[in-house]
Order: C-alpha cells, then sequence, then structure tokens
C-alpha cells in the first residue's frame, strides 16, 4: 500500500478509536456526568445557591440523551431542602445546534418529578433567586438555550411550611421554554393538576410567560378548573418582592374553589372582568361582576375596589345585587372571623328576602347604610339605616321610611323611631319581629287622610283621620294585637263620625281569635241620616263571634240588635236574636231571630223579617263573595213617609207594599219589581193610588207599567229608562243615554201643575192628555197634546180663582207649548158695614165686575232641574183679592214669566181701585204679604204698579185716598217696594184726636225692608179752643178757636212728629193739650191705641210721658172710662179739673161717675142699659140735682 494511502487510512483509523475510546467513557464511565455536575455548580450553583446533581446520563447522544435521577437541593446556610427529584429525563436535540454552542433542544420529557418549596417560620419563601455579584463564583452566567417542547408527566408538587405541607398531585404541563439576553419566555400549552387537600382539579392550563431579570409578564394564561375559566394577563416586577398589575377575565369563576384556598366563606359563582394593580399585601383594581354570590344574583356589578391588611374596600359600587340596582361604596375586612361588611349607597327596589331567604318580602328604593357579620345564615348579622321613598314591607306600602332596623336570619329588629309614611299616614314603630318565633312591635299610627287605604284592606271605603295606637305580641305566626283608635273626623262607606273611637283585644289573632273589639261613633250621620251615638262591642272566642250589643240612635233613629256568629262549622251560621228599629216614631223589630248560613262561596239569609205597627220587611236569598246576589224582598203596607227623607228631601207620603227579586251583582244588579203605593202624596199634593210594574238590567229600567189613580185622575207611563241603580258607588246614576217613555193623563183635577208653577194652588177641569218622552233625563225631548176645558185656576196668592178656563198645550222636542190659555175672574167683595148698609144694597145691588185673563207661550224642558219659562198673559179689570193681607183691587194687567228656574214674573198693572186695611206692621217686614211656600219654590216678581184714583188705606192709623207709582220687587224671597205714593185726601188718627191731613206722601227707597218714609201736615181743632198769652200759665182759655198743626216725618216704624212750622206751641204743649183733649172711650182695649200712636207720641218727647201715661192709667184700676178735662178760664188749676170714670157692672150695664177734683160744684152720675150693640137707654143725674132719661141710637152707614 503507498504511503500515500496509509497516513489517511492510519487518520481515520485514529479518529474512530478516539471516537470509540470517547464512546466507551461516556457510557462505561462516569465521566459524563462529573463533567455535567462540575458545569451545573459553575454555572447554577454560584449564581442561584441550588446544586444540582445528574445521576445517569444514557441514550444515543447525537440526538437524544437520557437523564435519571436529577436532583436539585437549595443550598444556602442551613435552610437547604430538595427543591426538584427527577427520576427519569428525556431530551431530544440536534447535535449540529450543539456543535455551533446553539443550545437548542427540541424536547424534554421529565416523568414523574417532584417538586418542592419551602417557607421559613419567619414567613420567607426559599426560593432559587440570582445571588449578588459578590456571591458569584464564575462571571460565565447561564447560557442562552431553547426547548422547543417540554413536558413534565405526573408531577407533584409539594409546599412545605412550619404548620402543614400541601401536595399537587398528578401535574402534567407541555410547554416551550427559552432564554436569552431578553429574558427567558415561556409558553405553556397544556397543564393540569389535582390538589387533593383541597379537593381542587386545574383542568388546564395555558398561556405566556416572560421572566426578564427580575420581571414576568404574563399574555393570555388562562386557567381551566372544574368549574371556573380565568385568563390572566399582565405583569410583575421584583420579584423578590413582587409588585404586578393584571387583567383578569373569568367566565366564570367558582368563589367555592377560592373558599378551598382562602378560608374566606365566599359562595357562588360569577363572571369577572377586571384589573389588579398592586403588591401580596396592597393591590386594587377594577372589576364587573355577573352571576351568583352567596345565592345571590349579581347582575351588571360594576366597582373599584382595593384590599390590604386582609380589608377588601370597594370605593364604588354601581349595578343590580340581590335583584336591586345599587350605587354607593362598601368594603368587606376579612381580618376578623366571621368577617364584617359596609355598604352606603342607593337602593332601587330591594327585597330582603333576596339577602335572607325566608325573612321578609321588601321593596325599598332610597339610601341605605349597612354594617354586616358573616356571609353564612349561622352568623349573619346586618344594620340597616335606611331613608328610603315609595317602597313596600310585605303586602304594606309605604311611601317613605326612615330609620335603623337589624336583621339577623332569624328575626328584624326596629330601633326606636323607625318611621313608615304612607301617602298621608305615618307610622312609627318600636320592637322585634323574629321570622319564626315571638313578636314585640310597638307602633303609632297618625292617620291624615283616611282616603289613603281607599281598596286597600277589607274596608273599601273611607276617609277623614285618625291616631291609632297598637301592641303587638306573641308567636310571629298567631300574635296578639292590643290597641285603639281615636279620629275627630272618620267615614266608613256613609257612614261618619266626628268622634270615633275603637278599642280592640284579641289574642291568636291569626287562628284561635279571643278578645274583644268595643266600637264607640259619636255626633255623625250614617247614609245621610243624621245619629247621635253608634255603640257596638263584639266578643271573640275562638269559633264563636258574639255581638254582645250594637246600638245606633240619633234624634230620630234608634236601631238595637244583638246576636252572634257560630264558626266552627260549614256553613256558618249568624243568629240576630232580636233587632229593633225605630224612626220618628215608627217601631220595626224583629219577633224571631234572623238566620244566615255562611259559607265559602256565599251567605244565604234564610230568615230576616222587620215588623211593625205600619208594615212589614222580609228578606231572604243569597249573596257571594263576588258580590252576586239572588234576593228576595217583600215590603207590606210600610208608611214611607217618616222613611223618604232617607232618599229625597221632597215630603213623600203613602203606604208601600211591593215585592222585588234581585239578582246578578253589586255593580250590575238585575230587579224585578211589582208593588203598589196606596193614598200617594208628593210634597201635600194627593196623588191617589200608585201601581208599578218595574224590571232593572243593564243600566236600564224597563217600566211595563206605572199608574197613579184617583176619582178625578188617571196617569199612566210606559217605556224605559236609562238608569243606574248599581249597589257600589258610581259617578252618575243618571245616565245620558236614550229613553223612550209614554205618558197618558186624563181627569178632572191636574195637581202635577204644581210641580211646574208652584204659586197654583188647585187647577180643576176636565182635561186630557197623550205625551211620548224621548232624548234622555236631563234633556227630554217631547212629542204630544193637552187640553183643558171648563177649568178652575187658584192662584196661592189670591181668593179668586180663575173660572171658566180653556187651555190648549202642545209639547214638542223640549218645549211645553200654550197655543191658547183663556178665562174670567169675578170680583166678589166683602160684606162689610152695618144692617143699614147691608139693607140698602138690597134696593141697590152692586154689579160685579168680571174680568178677562188670556195668555200663551212656552215652557221649555230641557234641563229639567233647570226649566226656562216664557209666558205671556193679560187681564181687564181683574178683580185682585190678596190671601196674605187684607188687600182687595181691580187692575188691568200684562204679565210675562220668563228665565230659568226660578223666573222672573214681570208684569205693567193698572189699578182703576185698591183698598188696603191691614194694618201698619209691626217691624216693617213683609209678613203680611209672604205667603206659607218655601222661599226656594218662590219666583221673583217685578210689579211695575200704577194708582190713579180711588185707592185708599183705611186702618186704625188714617183713612186716605192716594195715587201715585211704585215697583213691587221680590228677589229671592224678599220683598220690595220702591216708589212715592202722594195723599189726595183723608184723615189721620191719634188717641182718640182725628187730624185732617193737609197735605202728605209715602216714600218708599228702603230696599232692606217695607218700611216707607212720611211726609204728614196734619190739623185739628181743641175742643174749647185755645188762648195764648204772655204768662207762662195761660196755656187754656176758654172760647178759643186756634187749631193744633203737626208735622209728621220719619217712618211708619220709627215716626216723628213735631209743631209743624209756624205753630204758636212747643212740643211740649202740644203734648200736654193732646193727653187732655183726648177721648179715652176710642182707645182700643189694652188702654192704649194702635202701635204706630205709641211711636207718634213717644217722639213727642219723654218728659212728659208720665203725665200721658197718668191720662190712661185708670185702665190699670180696671175702669172702661178714666177722663180729665181741665177747667177752661184765665188760668189753668189742676185742681179744677173734671174727673169721669166709667165702668161696666154687667155685660149690659154700665155705670159713669163725674166729680171736680176740688169739691167746687156739684157731682154727676149716669147709669146706661145696652139694648143691643145699636141702642141703648141712658138716666143720669146731674150737677144740679136734675134727673134725664134718654134712648141713644148708634147706627153707622
Amino acid at each position: 500500500m503507498k504511503k500515500r494511502f496509509k497516513i489517511p487510512l492510519y487518520f481515520f483509523t485514529f479518529l474512530l478509536l478516539a471516537c470509540l475510546i470517547f464512546w466507551g467513557l461516556l457510557t462505561q464511565t462516569r465521566l459524563l456526568e462529573n463533567q455535567v455536575n462540575r458545569l451545573l455548580r459553575v454555572f447554577v450553583q454560584s449564581r442561584y445557591s441550588v446544586k444540582v446533581n445528574v445521576g445517569d446520563i444514557s441514550g444515543s447522544f447525537w440526538k437524544e440523551l437520557v437523564v435519571k435521577d436529577l436532583t436539585a437541593d437549595f443550598v444556602q446556610e442551613d435552610k437547604g431542602y430538595r427543591m426538584v427529584e427527577i427520576p427519569h429525563l428525556k431530551v431530544n436535540y440536534k447535535l449540529s445546534n450543539l456543535w455551533r454552542k446553539k443550545w437548542i433542544l427540541d424536547s424534554l420529557t421529565i416523568h414523574y418529578p417532584k417538586f418542592a418549596i419551602k417557607k421559613t417560620e419567619e414567613g420567607r419563601l426559599l426560593v432559587a433567586l440570582p445571588q449578588t455579584e459578590s456571591e458569584v463564583i464564575s462571571k460565565t452566567g447561564i447560557f442562552d438555550f431553547k426547548i422547543g417542547n417540554l413536558k413534565i408527566k405526573d408531577a407533584t408538587l409539594a409546599y412545605l411550611s412550619p404548620e402543614k405541607q400541601s401536595t399537587i398531585d398528578s401535574l402534567s404541563l407541555e410547554l416551550s421554554l427559552s432564554k436569552n439576553r431578553d429574558g427567558t419566555r415561556i409558553n405553556v400549552i397544556t397543564g393540569d393538576f389535582t390538589y387533593p387537600q383541597k379537593d381542587f382539579l386545574l383542568k388546564n392550563v395555558e398561556g405566556f410567560l416572560w421572566l426578564k431579570g427580575d420581571s414576568l409578564s404574563i399574555k393570555g394564561l388562562r386557567l381551566e378548573t372544574k368549574d371556573s375559566d380565568v385568563q390572566i394577563s399582565g405583569d410583575v416586577s421584583n420579584l423578590r418582592d413582587p409588585e404586578f398589575s393584571f387583567s383578569v377575565k373569568a367566565e366564570p369563576v367558582n368563589l367555592e374553589e377560592i373558599k378551598k384556598f382562602t378560608g374566606v366563606g365566599l359562595e357562588g359563582i360569577l363572571d369577572i372582568e377586571g384589573t389588579c394593580e398592586g403588591n401580596l399585601k396592597r393591590f386594587g383594581g377594577r372589576a364587573t361582576l355577573n352571576g351568583l354570590f352567596l345565592g345571590r344574583k349579581f347582575e351588571g356589578v360594576k366597582t373599584k375596589y382595593s384590599y390590604q391588611n386582609k380589608k377588601l374596600t370597594f370605593s364604588s359600587f354601581t349595578g343590580k345585587v340581590f335583584g336591586s340596582p345599587l350605587n354607593g361604596w362598601g368594603g368587606i375586612d376579612f381580618r376578623k372571623r366571621p368577617e364584617e361588611y359596609e355598604f352606603e349607597g342607593k337602593i332601587n327596589n330591594l327585597n330582603l328576602n333576596n339577602i335572607i331567604f325566608g325573612s321578609l318580602h321588601t321593596d325599598f328604593t332610597g339610601d341605605v347604610h349597612l354594617y354586616g357579620r358573616s356571609f353564612s345564615k349561622r352568623d349573619f348579622v346586618m344594620e340597616v339605616e335606611v331613608d328610603l321613598q315609595k317602597g313596600r314591607i310585605e303586602q304594606y306600602s309605604f311611601s317613605a321610611t326612615k330609620g335603623v332596623i337589624d336583621i339577623t336570619p332569624t328575626a328584624v329588629f326596629f330601633h326606636p323611631q323607625f318611621q313608615l309614611d304612607y301617602k298621608n299616614t305615618q307610622v312609627v314603630l318600636k320592637g322585634e319581629l323574629q321570622y319564626e318565633g315571638e313578636i314585640d312591635i310597638d307602633a303609632w299610627v297618625n292617620l291624615r287622610d283616611l282616603r289613603d287605604f281607599w281598596n286597600q284592606i277589607f274596608i273599601k271605603e273611607m276617609r277623614g283621620r285618625g291616631r291609632a295606637s297598637l301592641k303587638i305580641g306573641g308567636k310571629t305566626e298567631d300574635f296578639d294585637v292590643e290597641g285603639n283608635f281615636m279620629s275627630d273626623s272618620c267615614y266608613v262607606y256613609q257612614l261618619f263620625s266626628s268622634d270615633a273611637k275603637v278599642d280592640l283585644n284579641i289574642s291568636n289573632f291569626l287562628t284561635k281569635q279571643k278578645g274583644q273589639v268595643d266600637v264607640r261613633f259619636l255626633d255623625g250621620e250614617a247614609w245621610g241620616a243624621g245619629y247621635d251615638s253608634l255603640i257596638s262591642r263584639i266578643k271573640i272566642d275562638d269559633q264563636w263571634i258574639k255581638i254582645d250589643s250594637a246600638w245606633l240612635g240619633s234624634e230620630y233613629l234608634g236601631l238595637n240588635f244583638w246576636g252572634e256568629l257560630d264558626i266552627s262549622q260549614t256553613p256558618q251560621t249568624l243568629l240576630i236574636y232580636q233587632m229593633f228599629l225605630d224612626y220618628r216614631g215608627n217601631r220595626l223589630e224583629s219577633f224571631s231571630p234572623a238566620v244566615v248560613n255562611i259559607d265559602t262561596n256565599k251567605a244565604r239569609i234564610r230568615k230576616f223579617i222587620l215588623s211593625g205597627e205600619t208594615g212589614e220587611i222580609d228578606l231572604s236569598g243569597d249573596i257571594d263573595y263576588q258580590e252576586r246576589m239572588d234576593l228576595s224582598l217583600r215590603v207590606s203596607e210600610l208608611d214611607i213617609a217618616p222613611w223618604a227623607g232617607l232618599l229625597s228631601s221632597s215630603p213623600i207620603e203613602g203606604e208601600l207594599s211591593f215585592e222585588a227579586f234581585l239578582q246578578g251583582d253589586f255593580s250590575s244588579p238585575q230587579i224585578d219589581m211589582k208593588g203598589e203605593i196606596q193614598q200617594l202624596k208628593f210634597e201635600g199634593m194627593e196623588l191617589g193610588h200608585l201601581r208599578m210594574d218595574l224590571f232593572y238590567k243593564d243600566r236600564k229600567v224597563q217600566v211595563r207599567n206605572l199608574a197613579v189613580t184617583d176619582t178625578e185622575w188617571e196617569y199612566t207611563l210606559n217605556g224605559f229608562l236609562p238608569l243606574d241603580l248599581s249597589f257600589a258607588s258610581v259617578e252618575k246614576r243618571i245616565l245620558e243615554k236614550p229613553q223612550n217613555l209614554r205618558f197618558f193623563a186624563k181627569g178632572k183635577r191636574l195637581e202635577l201643575i204644581k210641580l211646574f208653577i208652584p204659586d197654583i194652588e188647585y187647577l180643576k177641569g176636565d182635561f186630557e192628555g197623550d205625551l211620548n218622552i224621548s232624548g234622555n233625563l236631563l234633556h227630554p225631548q217631547f212629542d204630544g197634546k193637552m187640553s183643558l176645558k171648563n177649568g178652575s185656576l187658584k192662584f196661592v196668592q189670591l181668593i179668586d180663582p180663575v173660572e171658566e178656563l180653556v187651555a190648549k198645550i202642545r209639547m214638542k222636542d223640549e218645549n211645553l207649548i200654550l197655543d191658547q190659555v183663556s178665562g174670567f175672574m169675578e170680583h166678589g167683595r166683602k160684606q162689610e158695614g152695618g144692617p143699614f148698609k147691608k139693607m140698602w144694597k138690597v134696593f141697590s145691588p152692586e154689579e160685579k165686575v168680571k174680568g178677562e185673563v188670556n195668555g200663551f207661550g212656552t215652557i221649555n224642558l230641557k234641563e229639567v232641574h233647570n226649566i226656562n219659562y216664557d209666558l205671556y198673559f193679560s187681564g181687564d179689570k181683574i178683580p185682585i183679592d190678596y190671601e196674605y193681607a187684607d188687600l182687595s183691587a181691580t187692575a188691568d194687567l200684562s204679565l210675562e214669566i220668563t228665565g230659568k228656574s226660578p223666573p222672573l214674573v214681570s208684569a205693567q198693572i193698572l189699578f182703576s181701585e185698591f183698598f188696603y186695611r191691614e194694618p201698619f206692621s209691626t217691624s216693617g217686614s213683609p209678613a203680611s204679604l209672604s205667603s206659607s211656600q218655601k222661599e226656594e219654590d218662590l219666583w221673583d216678581w217685578n210689579f211695575d204698579v200704577s194708582m190713579a184714583n180711588n185707592c185708599w188705606i183705611i186702618n186704625d192709623d188714617m183713612n186716605l185716598e192716594f195715587n201715585g207709582d211704585v215697583l213691587v220687587l221680590r228677589e229671592e224671597a224678599e220683598l220690595k217696594i220702591l216708589g212715592n205714593l202722594d195723599i189726595i185726601r183723608g184723615k189721620y188718627f191719634l188717641y182718640g184726636t182725628k187730624f185732617k191731613i193737609e197735605k202728605g206722601s209715602f216714600f218708599f227707597d228702603n230696599v232692606e225692608r217695607i218700611d216707607p218714609k212720611i211726609d204728614f201736615l196734619v190739623s185739628t181743632r181743641l175742643r174749647g179752643g185755645t188762648s195764648i198769652t204772655s204768662g207762662a200759665g195761660n196755656l187754656l182759655s176758654a172760647g178759643s178757636t186756634d187749631e193744633v198743626r203737626l208735622a209728621i216725618t220719619g217712618t211708619i216704624s220709627e215716626p216723628e212728629v213735631k209743631p209743624a212750622p209756624g205753630s204758636p206751641y212747643s212740643q211740649e204743649d202740644i203734648l200736654e193739650l193732646l193727653a187732655f183733649q183726648q177721648d179715652m172711650t176710642l182707645l182700643d182695649s189694652k188702654g192704649v191705641g194702635s202701635l204706630f200712636q205709641e211711636r207718634v207720641i213717644k217722639s213727642l218727647g219723654g218728659a212728659y210721658s208720665s203725665r200721658f201715661l197718668e191720662s190712661i192709667a185708670g185702665k190699670t184700676l180696671g175702669v172702661e172710662t178714666f177722663e180729665i178735662v181741665p177747667t177752661w178760664s184765665e188760668k189753668f188749676r189742676l185742681t179744677d179739673a173734671q174727673i169721669t170714670i166709667g165702668k161696666y157692672i154687667s155685660d149690659k150695664v154700665y155705670l159713669r161717675y163725674t166729680r171736680r177734683l176740688s169739691q167746687s160744684s156739684g157731682q154727676e152720675t149716669g147709669v146706661e142699659y145696652r139694648l143691643d150693640k145699636h141702642l141703648f137707654l141712658e138716666g143720669r143725674k146731674d150737677k144740679l140735682g136734675l134727673f134725664h132719661l134718654g134712648l141713644n141710637l148708634n147706627w153707622e152707614y
């Protein structure tokens, strides 16, 4: 072989031998393991205080390597422990990469490794962190490397602490790992483990971690457990004292799994998205939560939180928690066991039962501040301070709530002054309510408006105000109630009291009630009728409810009953042993017990009869709890006069009998009724016998027959009416819906006319009418005719009726049309004067004046409660004889009745003669000119009255003829007269003295009362004449013929008398002259003149009134005549005055005695014997002792 071939052969042989020797050293010796261990000590132990030792290395070496028994021990002073123990490790690589010093491994698989981490007693974790520069043996450092696929199979991880040891089993992990100058990158592909001690399973982990120096970056780290799926991204800096910033997204996270590691009593499954920044001692961030927490639902909860010293604080907290929107702040303190928490903010529609299951159902909205302890049901305690708006506790609503309550798993505690407001009602509570236990609550209720509770409780309608105090105690499931209610204005349905009090004391309120209820209503009204007292006592004893007594009393009504209710059986039986009803002296009573059977569906009235002297009421049938009914009501011969006031203000009289069947329900009843009213009267009008056959259904009254009959008339009505006769409260009873009625009338006396014209006293004559009524009740439409022949019409104010009356009436649409009204009035003069006057009239009878009346017009009935009149009448020589005063006249008139009720009666009246004989009123009021009608029925007047001549006032005060024009008005029942009357001629009387009226006038200008002003000038001649001298004592002298003239002014009620201008007499002189000149026989039976004359005398002056009274003092002595006549001489001396006294000693014999006070002359005596009113015999002895006998005849003509 040539040398040039041998040299390469030798080289390759040497190289092969060297490889074989190297292979033998690697596989048959521990050279490789020793070198690797040396390198690990240089590059790892010197830097990280970790001693790594390899037990065995095998494999093909050029593409794979198997390492067995690899261990890593933490070696730092005396705190060493084994951190890693790997039984089997397999590495796949490319030798070329290693040859080029690229430490790249294709894969690294670790089987059954064991990892551990130890915690010192000081609480520091012993981890392999880089040492400082001074501690590094080699500055070479860990080389750059890359592991394409790192798998850890069935590893264990132990946590070693002085207190306990925890182990994670079955840890499997697949990841890629690389290190370069930028740091170490870890891409976790998958991983899982179990934690038996905590019963925890990590199903999968994946994500990316980047370790650079002492910082760690995490991206997309996903942890999937049995019930949780959490994604984390963020950074951790300064691993020795880590600071981190994460974003977290959990969909969802099971708080039970967190509870296993933290020990915090959290339960629930939440979706969480948020951030977390800080370190292990203090961190915080923002989060959004959805899901269940402690069994309570969280919806869209957003919070800003922080954690420090085991205290979690929420600086803001918004969202829906416990089914209620919240907005506020709060916190949880985990330092305390059990944990404590706090929340302050606003809540909406919070239900306490969503916080404590089985507690109270509430609806709270407003401001709250709560302090709580523990989330577990066993230790849960919460104190809540509330300031709430409108809400609800159980079925009880409120408008506002303010106060403090404590909530536990077993009870709610109301702190003193806990306040509930419901609309206008205020409730103040204090006490304890256990869910299953005792209740002890005091309540004070201020009910400012009871209308707040309409349809809220079993009493559907109420109003007024009141106060109540309640004491609620005993077992929660069957509590006791004691309290009272007081009111000064209380309405229950149609029952009102101005002084109401209810006392109750009931134990076992929900089951076996036992106790007493006392009701006292005073001074009120019941269904429109007043009462003085309503008192009742009800005793309750489990299955028996006893109405111990019940009394309703008023001025007109008395109702008394007692009974009991047996609820031990079904149906329950209500017995009303006896009932007494007395209304305005009409007494009804039950002579046998009323029986009502009550079951779960209905109440059956088996027997209920009230009877008395004036009738009987019998009720029977069924009423159910949906207010449906099937009742039979029978009324027999009941006097309706006392009861009519309950339904109408107008008086109704008669004897009612009917039978009615009531079906349907209270809101929509069906009524079938047949009956009669005998001797029917309406507002005093005798209408006769009424028969009715009515049917009501669907808010319509079917008038099958309604007839009012009498010997002088017959009225019938049939058709239908739109009415709402619901027993419930309705807005309108009269419906504006179509009606259809037919009315027929026939007879000889038309009483119904008084309903349209109240001033009519009666209307007689042959009448007949046929009328169709359509439209509606408020706006009727008419079509028909009515006629009257041979009628007689009398007005209330006039004595004389209109005779031979003929009327033709049409009714069309809304109008009653008077086509023709005509008749005549005869003047019935009074028969006055003495027998001679009556005898004279026999030979010269007066011709009777016959006046004629005609009329036409329209009455519009569009609004039945507000009738519109448009009527016109004229009269020629109408005789007027007034009913309510001594006034008669003859007049021509033109009269109009116009306007809505009450209409205005306008008239132009010209009197051809007028006589007023009524004494002047004592008060000036128009009492004598008024009728007996009600004020609201009186029509207004506007009469323009003219008087030319032959108009007289003839009474005790004057006899005069006058003329003039006056306006007579009546407005709202007040009569007024305005205008002037001038006196043509006449006489005036003043205490036996006749005065001639020289001139005079009446002025009517007082709009408040009829009291005309007067202005009279009157004169008279004194008996014996008068004489005036210069001396004060010469007042009277014989033979004088001077007149006394007076001026009378003022008013009829307050006249003033003064000497006429130019009179020589003073006021005192005139009074003295009148006192001595009066004729005492002309005084009235009481010894004085008329009231008007008394007022005239008083107006002359009080200084002489005593002397004037002396002149009538004789009457007080029991004599008929007492007369003083002065002596006519040059000087007036009272001792020379002559006195006359007269006295009837029997009904026909009259004695008279005359003498002077000074006994200066003789005396005179006389006797009269009266044969009749106009003839008497007279005998007397004169002053000279002579006897006289005479016959006196007094014949007035």
